[in-house]
């Protein structure tokens, strides 16, 4: 019977075949052959044979499900491999030309996605949409720096359900910073705020607490809530006393330098002039200790809110001295916000100081700079 029956066979036959296979009833006739009347014996010998082929079947479905788990196009030293190049890019986005930078996250970025069009193990599978989503949300850096806000939207949208797949709060939190930072730079500061601080809310360990923080006090200093903006600063304050090591690091880190940049900006908005050049001259001797991580648009960010805070403040001479590190930036290194803050200070050399010899020197370098300010074009990948 064994030879006739298969686990398919038995699978696929109307019920009440199956169940006189597996229940054969006795003979009704009395009148028939012994050797073919249904005994006790020869009924127990049949459901013997059925239950071997029905064990020896799903043992062999079992064995090809298990080969089929076994398949992976990438093993761990793939993935950590490209969790390592994640790393190395997140520190080299500081320092290096964004076009260099670009094509390299869009490599990675498609190298992630080809293994995930395949087949691996659930582990591996979380560390290639980490690996996604973190070159993402670096790509949605890309599109702010670029000037480029819908680019970075949907770049940004992009990292956030990645980092959902990948199950990683962290990112999570950044990839909701970034998305405030989109909203800032594009003038929208009451929704930065709220982003910020839904961020909160999947922070968990690392500066990404400090980070959100701190763009939820700059939005409000920019909407001139002075309680909001305190409360957010003192928030950050508190988050830093209690921050661990940041996983990845480089541009997803938030080091003391930048929350004293954030600082000073939110300041900024609120024109108290020396609140601001305390904690942006705070940012720039942070900046220039070595063992620090260097940032160039960071570093020219707090520059620019020296400068602003001086001008606010009535120093035209002082913030003239401030300002001639930015001037002399190379131009791969202009980056969009730089291109904004030179905006803000050309309102307020031509709004106060228009009239000084020195002011109109200044609103003559600052425009020519401004219009120098060539940024490279995405590749629209």
């Amino acid at each position: 019977m064994n030879r006739l029956v298969d686990f398919d066979d038995l699978k696929h036959m109307p019920e009440s075949d199956r169940q006189a296979l597996l229940h054969p009833r006795p003979a009704a006739s009395p009148d028939r052959p012994a050797e073919l009347r249904s005994t006790p014996s020869r009924r127990l010998t049949q459901r013997r044979i059925l239950n071997d082929v029905l064990i020896n079947q799903a043992a062999e479905e079992s064995q090809a499900l298990a080969e089929l788990a076994e398949l992976a196009n990438v093993d761990n030293a793939g993935t950590d491999e490209l969790l390592d190049q994640v790393v190395t890019l997140a520190h080299s986005y500081l320092s290096k030309p964004l076009r260099e930078v670009h094509f390299d996250l869009l490599r990675v970025r498609d190298r992630a996605g080809a293994l995930l069009r395949g087949r691996q193990p659930p582990s591996q599978t979380r560390d290639l949409y980490l690996v996604a989503g973190s070159v993402c949300a670096m790509l949605a850096n890309v599109g702010m720096d670029y000037g480029r806000t819908a680019a970075a939207q949907a770049q940004a949208r992009a990292a956030w359900a990645c980092a959902k797949a990948a199950g990683d709060p962290d990112l999570l939190a950044v990839i909701k910073g970034i998305q405030s930072s989109i909203a800032y730079w594009d003038g929208r500061p009451a929704e930065a705020a709220r982003l910020a601080a839904a961020g909160l809310r999947h922070a968990a360990k690392g500066t990404a607490g400090v980070y959100l923080a701190s763009l939820e006090a700059r939005a409000r200093g920019q909407l001139g809530d002075r309680p909001g903006t305190q409360a957010a600063l003192e928030h950050a304050s508190r988050l830093r006393e209690r921050s661990g090591i940041d996983p990845i690091g480089g541009v997803f880190g938030f080091p003391q330098a930048k929350q004293h940049l954030y600082a000073a900006s939110a300041q900024v908005w609120l024109c108290e002039p020396d609140a601001a050049e305390q904690e942006a001259t705070a940012s720039l001797l942070c900046y220039q200790n070595p063992a620090n991580t260097h940032s160039y648009g960071d570093e020219a960010g707090a520059r620019l809110d020296l400068v602003v805070a001086r001008l606010q403040g009535g120093r035209l001479d002082g913030a003239v001295d401030a300002l001639r590190p930015v001037l002399d930036l190379p131009p791969h290194l202009r980056v969009a916000s730089v291109n904004v803050r030179c905006a803000r200070v050309l309102h307020l050399l031509r709004g106060r100081y228009g009239d000084a010899p020195i002011g109109r020197a200044a609103i003559d370098e600052v425009t020519a700079y401004r219009e120098s300010i060539l940024l490279p074009r995405a590749t629209g990948r």
